[in-house]
């Protein structure tokens, strides 16, 4: 018997299980509700206000299992999915690779020049509305990955983080500082601790964010980037255990039988994190399990990695408890042990030490 295996999501958690599986001749069909192939999500913000860049990220080749429709329903008892468009599809195995989506804020509904930037159809947008000055709401990962590349491409840009300062999860308050000051060296603005309270427009366009101290910071574009919400719609309508994300355990199953959830849409003990090695390696052991192998899930080392001309900063991780620093000129090394065990690591011009670090975690650290 040829299981038929159904995929909702062409992220990169569900493109790829959906094409491991089809090159090893497994009956599939995955579903996705936008209209195009697969691309990275993370070329996004390189390719912003370059019309021939955004046009060229997905894939040119459209796989004969793959079908545009946006999934409305799921029936785990008789095993179907719905479609918008009233079709019905039958599954033996169903996986849900639904992803997020970005986070928005109450303040700034019903205003223009306002968005994330999760699919292309968001980058196309931001890209013909970017206007000067712009801001980038949140100083993660993503964020400053955006905010570099939109002033690369000659426009002022503002990071505004709300917290006490730039990458709150992944750098100390030292080794903010530093890369704070690498990053305004380059010509791009931090507003750090500026909570914002409202948000100003003129004709129904944003014209400035204004802190809950009344510091008014000018603004004609706004990127939010504040994070996601795990897409559980679809899971949660079906009556699937759903908390912050798809509720799975160690073989990434749902609540109902032959249903999985993978990648940013799937909580495992208690965890979203919503990150790409996270979303790979739930895929590749999803493409185990669906052979028919004793798979169990193993979550990845999270580690950050921001790189450019100017400087390499890699956060790996806890980055809490008793921390050694070593400068030498630019060249800056944080270390962060726990009952003399090391737990993380900051390297800032520095990234030669990390298969070091990667070998030493969990293990006894020394100062010297």
């Amino acid at each position: 018997m040829n299981t038929k295996t159904i995929v909702i999501g062409n992220g990169i958690a569900g493109f790829t299980v959906a094409s491991a599986l089809a090159k090893s001749g497994k009956n599939i069909i995955q579903y996705s509700e936008e209209p195009y192939t697969f691309y990275s999500r993370v070329k996004l913000s390189q390719a912003l206000c370059d019309e021939a860049a955004l046009a060229g990220l997905p894939s040119r080749e459209s796989p004969p299992y793959l079908r545009h429709g946006k999934v409305v329903s799921v029936d785990t008892k008789k095993k179907i999915i719905s479609l918008a468009d009233g079709t019905v599809d039958s599954y033996d195995k169903l996986v849900l690779a639904t992803g997020s989506r970005g986070r928005m804020l109450p303040v700034f509904d019903g205003i223009e020049g306002v968005s994330t930037l999760r699919t292309l159809t968001d980058a196309q947008a931001l890209s013909r509305m970017m206007r000067n000055p712009v801001c980038v709401l949140g100083g993660g990962l993503l964020g400053l990955e955006a905010a570099r590349a939109i002033s690369a491409k000659g426009f002022a840009v503002t990071v505004v983080e709300g917290g006490p300062h730039i990458l709150c999860r992944q750098l100390n308050e030292r080794a903010a500082v530093i890369l704070r000051e690498r990053l305004r060296e380059d010509g791009l603005g931090i507003e750090e601790a500026f909570s914002v309270e409202k948000a100003e427009s003129r004709d129904g366009s944003i014209t400035a964010l204004v802190s809950k101290e009344g510091n008014r910071l000018p603004c004609r574009t706004l990127l939010i980037s504040v994070g996601v919400n795990p897409e559980t719609t679809l899971a949660k309508n079906a009556g699937i255990a759903v908390e912050r994300g798809i509720v799975v355990d160690d073989h990434l199953r749902t609540s109902e039988t032959d249903v999985y959830a993978i990648g940013d849409c799937a909580q495992y003990r208690g965890m979203v994190p919503g990150i790409m090695p996270v979303a790979l390696g739930m895929g590749t052991t999803l493409i185990k399990i669906l052979g028919g192998e004793d798979a169990i899930y193993v979550p990845p080392q999270l580690m950050t990695h921001l790189k450019d001309s100017s400087f390499d900063l890699v956060s790996i991780g806890a980055i809490e408890g008793d921390a050694v620093e070593r400068e030498d000129g630019n060249r800056h090394e944080f270390y962060f042990t726990k009952n003399g065990l090391l737990i993380g690591a900051i390297l800032l011009d520095a990234a030669d030490r990390l298969p070091l670090v990667r070998a030493g975690m969990g293990k006894p650290f020394s100062a010297s």
